[in-house]
C-alpha cells in the first residue's frame, strides 16, 4: 500500500495525538512532561499555528507519523523563522517516514516563503539528528543540562535551516 503525505486534515488528530502522546511517555524527542488532548492538539494545529503547515503521512485510515512548522517566537523579529516537529508513530520508525515528511515539510516551508527553520532536538535522539542532517540543517549549539524528563537532566541540540539563503 502506498504511502500518502498531504496536509493535515481534523479527522487526523486523534491519531496525531496519540503519536505525540507516546513520544511524551516513552521519548525525549519532546520535553512535555503531561501528555495531551485532542482539543489541545486541534487548537495547536488548527487555531493557534493555523497559519504554518502541518502534514501527515497516511497509509490507508492510518496516519504513520506527522510533521509541522509552528512559531519559533511570538517576536514579530522572528515571523519569518520557524520551528519544525517531526513525530513517527513507534510501529513506523526506521523505514523513511520521515524523510518522506521533511522533504514536504521543507518545500511548504519554501511555499510560505520562511527564511529558516530551526529545530530543538533533546539529547539522546541520534536518529533525529541524522534525519535534520541528511536535510540540510547545521548544528548551531548545544544547550547542556536544560531540560529535566525521566529523573535526569537532558541538553537541547539546536539546528538551522536557511531556506531563503541571501545573494550577494
Amino acid at each position: 500500500m502506498t504511502i500518502t503525505i498531504r496536509p493535515m486534515a481534523s479527522r487526523d488528530i486523534f491519531q496525531v495525538t496519540d503519536i505525540f502522546n507516546d513520544a511524551i511517555v516513552h521519548t525525549t524527542g519532546s520535553f512535555d512532561s503531561e501528555t495531551k488532548t485532542t482539543d489541545q492538539m486541534t487548537r495547536r494545529f488548527f487555531g493557534t499555528e493555523a497559519r504554518y503547515p502541518h502534514l501527515v503521512a497516511e497509509q490507508g485510515t492510518k496516519i504513520l507519523g506527522w510533521a509541522s512548522i509552528g512559531a519559533y517566537s511570538e517576536r514579530c523579529a522572528y515571523a519569518d523563522t520557524g520551528e519544525v516537529s517531526v513525530y513517527i508513530s513507534p510501529d513506523w520508525k526506521g523505514r523513511g517516514i520521515g524523510s518522506q515528511l521533511f522533504e514536504q515539510l521543507i518545500a511548504a516551508g519554501r511555499a510560505h516563503s520562511l527564511h529558516s527553520l530551526i529545530a530543538r532536538i533533546g539529547e539522546g535522539n541520534p536518529a533525529s539528528l541524522a534525519l535534520h542532517h541528511r536535510w540540510g540543517f547545521e548544528d548551531m549549539g548545544f544547550l547542556p543540562e536544560i531540560g529535566f524528563k525521566f529523573g535526569r537532566r537532558l541538553g537541547v541540540h539546536i539546528l538551522q535551516l536557511r531556506l531563503m539563503i541571501p545573494t550577494a
